[in-house]
């Protein structure tokens, strides 16, 4: 398996993590547990996997930043969403903007996952990580929020998008785990 080459440390020592007083507690008191988790064959895979999902959204959130560019100041109609086709929330060329902000930080993030995986550096997997857990934790409360206002009302679309969200998250952090782990013992 390509997951097995030894990853030197080099300069990532101890101090040069980003968030190291935070972080570097959680690795060493959940060593175990995230070394017996991340070794299950569905979550160790290849660090090519990282640049592989690094490609694809880079690719996805390109492919959007052009077709909301084309579509002039305001959005279509079709690209609204839900809520913000009545006007009641925001403004239709504030949906324009803030769906272009995020685009260029996911692009941003996706390519930071690239080079991460290419360079074999952890630090570049956690803006990608800190982003995609706040996102999973959102859509978290959100569901609890509709599931005591609207009732239980799954779709297989939106559960299968969560479950693919919610691997990739664990994916990636095995990784991130892999490439400390070699700098950290415990």
């Amino acid at each position: 398996m390509c997951c097995q080459i030894p990853v030197l440390c080099g300069s990532n020592e101890i101090g040069k993590y980003p968030f190291q007083n935070l972080l570097v507690p959680l690795i060493h008191r959940h060593g175990k547990t995230l070394k017996n988790t991340c070794s299950f064959p569905i979550l160790n895979i290849c660090s090519a996997y990282a640049g592989l999902l690094g490609v694809f959204g880079m690719g996805l959130s390109l492919f959007d930043i052009v077709r909301v560019v084309k579509c002039g100041s305001v959005l279509p109609y079709s690209l609204l969403r839900p809520r913000i086709k009545a006007g009641k929330i925001v403004t239709a060329e504030c949906e324009r903007d803030l769906k272009l902000i995020s685009l260029v930080l996911s692009l941003e993030y996706y390519f930071f996952l690239i080079v991460g995986s290419l360079t074999e550096n952890p630090t570049l997997f956690i803006p990608w990580l800190i982003l995609y857990a706040f996102i999973i934790t959102t859509e978290f409360i959100v569901f609890l929020c509709r599931l005591f206002v609207e009732g239980y009302k799954v779709s297989k679309h939106g559960l299968l998008l969560s479950m693919f969200i919610i691997y990739n998250w664990l994916t990636i952090f095995c990784i991130f785990h892999r490439f400390t782990a070699n700098c950290y013992s415990y």
